[in-house]
């Protein structure tokens, strides 16, 4: 079994002029999250708090199954979750330890037990909560493009199952979106394709204004929900979609694309049909490029990475790929300003992905 470290963004965007919130926060702190690609087991050590969180919601769950059936199991098991996961993992705990410079959790059992947690953290406890109470759900990620590299940043909710369709959590602020149809049950919560198609979504937000995290925000001016007006967003829902990176010029190399605040990974990583695969978009090619570079960290599954221009692609299979650098001539792509990394499967859901440290264009065989 190999096990590749994958960075996936879970920090939130926090204003630089906002003094209140550690500089570790505001550099949009990083989870690394562990892929185990060729097994589905978890790891087996003890999880008391999970436990017990696991029976408590059970327990609030079942009480509403001896009252009329207004709601969904399933949207009370994601709201009671939310509310479980939002006081007991606060992003205000995660702050003052990372001011302190102590220990930072990197699990749910962990997120639980220090009390603390930015929104990855708590996405993960969220979900692996609903996991062990059989609720199918899935992770949503918004990555926002800054002015520059140094300035992008994210943010992450999830979306829950029920009632023949997906409904979006945002479990950080604790808040969910209803719809404004008056004959729709209390539990007809919108998915983020929904919300985000909805002019004046936040009218239908249902948030824990309580909760002091959000007071602190809001009291600086800052918007927890960015990501319903964000123009320059990449949207990745169950790990499906295209995050897009854009270049740094470099006199030497050509144009340099680093994940900045953004998954370092191209493909599937897990084999859920509810998870799908991420690809790469490079903007702003230079016209007459000859050469792309992929500096591979590591790989892991089956496929073939495939580069495409607007016509023609590209291909290698994953099985040659090892750890340094491969390139690519691409003097055969029609390329109209951005290419496109992905890796194809003969089988869509095995689990095949790369993860690359850059990818560098170059505009003539020099380099």
């Amino acid at each position: 079994m190999r096990t590749l470290v994958i960075v996936l963004i879970v920090g939130l965007s926090v204003s630089q002029a906002d003094d209140r919130v550690p500089k570790q926060d505001r550099s949009r702190t990083l989870v690394q999250e562990t892929v185990k690609a060729n097994t589905g087991r978890r790891d087996e050590s003890p999880t008391p708090r999970l436990d017990q969180a696991v029976k408590s919601i059970r327990e609030q769950v079942a009480w509403f199954g001896e009252r009329p059936k207004r709601y969904s199991r399933e949207f009370l098991a994601a709201v009671a979750t939310m509310n479980y996961v939002q006081s007991r993992v606060s992003p205000l705990n995660y702050s003052l330890l990372a001011k302190a410079e102590k220990p930072l959790p990197s699990n749910a059992e962990e997120y639980l037990a220090s009390q603390a947690g930015i929104c990855g953290g708590q996405v993960m406890t969220f979900r692996e909560i609903l996991d062990r109470l059989d609720v199918r759900n899935r992770p949503v990620e918004f990555y926002m493009r800054g002015s520059t590299r140094a300035e992008n940043h994210s943010h992450i909710g999830a979306e829950v199952f029920y009632a023949d369709k997906w409904h979006f959590f945002d479990i950080t602020w604790g808040t969910y979106y209803r719809s404004e149809e008056p004959s729709k049950c209390i539990d007809n919560v919108l998915s983020i394709s929904e919300v985000l198609a909805t002019k004046d979504a936040k009218s239908l937000a249902v948030t824990n204004r309580s909760d002091l995290w959000f007071q602190q925000w809001t009291a600086n001016s800052l918007n927890p929900f960015e990501y319903l007006t964000a123009k320059q967003m990449d949207l990745i829902v169950g790990r499906s979609g295209v995050v897009t990176l854009r270049p740094t010029d470099d006199e030497q190399l050509g144009q340099v694309y680093i994940a900045t605040n953004q998954p370092n990974y191209i493909g599937r990583n897990n084999r859920s049909p509810d998870f799908g695969s991420l690809s790469v978009r490079l903007s702003g090619i230079k016209p007459n490029v000859v050469r792309c570079t992929v500096a591979v960290n590591g790989v892991a599954g089956s496929g073939k990475l495939v580069i495409r221009g607007q016509t023609g692609e590209v291909s290698r299979p994953l099985s040659v790929l090892k750890t340094g650098e491969h390139q690519f001539d691409l003097t055969k792509l029609d390329i109209d300003g951005e290419l496109q990394l992905a890796v194809n499967s003969d089988n869509g859901r095995e689990i095949g992905y790369v993860v690359f440290k850059q990818i560098v264009v170059t505009t003539d065989a020099r380099h």
